[in-house]
């Protein structure tokens, strides 16, 4: 196929995000900054694993493209929105962001993770920069270059980043299962609902791993129990 850089829309430190055009259709190609073997290997890790992944909180992944404008890519599609982090700036108030709308995006985010827990897959990597928010206001999780898979044909790569991952991720010593990801998913609950859902928002975030929700349907019914407390909207 033949694609058509228009712009870049990221630089990390491994990867770069170009968005580009294939016939009339938008893709974002994703390519590593260092060309070399380590690094060919890890992005490839990436496409064999998104392409067994289908649901709607989850990016689609639509292919691996050896000769691009880019070099070696993997073809995502491209999803027109903001990051979680801009939408929080941009929709700092009550009047520009409801808690129904918040609500919405939690709720998209955790049913992702779940699918993915349920597939035997660790994100590794949840943050708000790794959450895109669509025009419809859906939530997309993005970027599986770090996660983990039991699956022994694409066992991944330790790391995280700091701030968002598990202390326990951030060591390098290992995972510890659904509750790895459940940290980080603490913290984003913070920063959605900052003045709501603390005592779940601090279980998920204990040191220890085992003082954690142990899997996303204990985080979701955890939520449930609370919003079924009074509650008056103070944020």
């Amino acid at each position: 196929m033949q694609y058509f850089l228009e712009n870049t829309i990221s630089e990390g430190n491994m990867f770069i995000l170009h968005k580009a055009r294939c016939g009339t259709k938008y893709v974002i190609l994703k390519t590593t900054r260092i060309k070399d073997a380590m690094y060919s290997e890890i992005l490839r890790r990436e496409y064999e694993l998104g392409k067994t992944l289908s649901h709607a909180s989850v990016i689609s992944t639509l292919g691996f493209e050896e000769n691009t404008p880019v070099g070696a890519a993997i073809v995502l599609e491209y999803i027109d929105g903001i990051t979680l982090r801009e939408y929080l700036l941009v929709n700092s108030s009550p009047s520009t962001s409801s808690e129904t709308e918040r609500k919405h995006i939690l709720h998209d985010i955790l049913d992702g993770i779940d699918y993915l827990h349920h597939r035997g897959i660790l994100h590794n990597d949840i943050k708000p920069d790794n959450i895109i928010i669509n025009k419809l206001g859906k939530a997309r999780i993005i970027d599986f270059g770090l996660s983990y898979s039991y699956d022994s044909i694409y066992s991944g790569v330790i790391g995280g980043s700091e701030g968002y991952s598990a202390p326990e991720i951030l060591r390098g010593k290992g995972h510890a299962g659904a509750a790895s990801d459940i940290y980080s998913l603490g913290l984003i609950l913070r920063e959605i609902f900052p003045n709501r859902y603390k005592k779940i928002a601090k279980k998920c975030t204990q040191t220890a791993p085992s003082l954690r929700y142990q899997n996303i349907s204990e985080l979701k019914r955890a939520i449930l129990l609370d919003d079924s407390k009074p509650y008056i909207i103070g944020y």
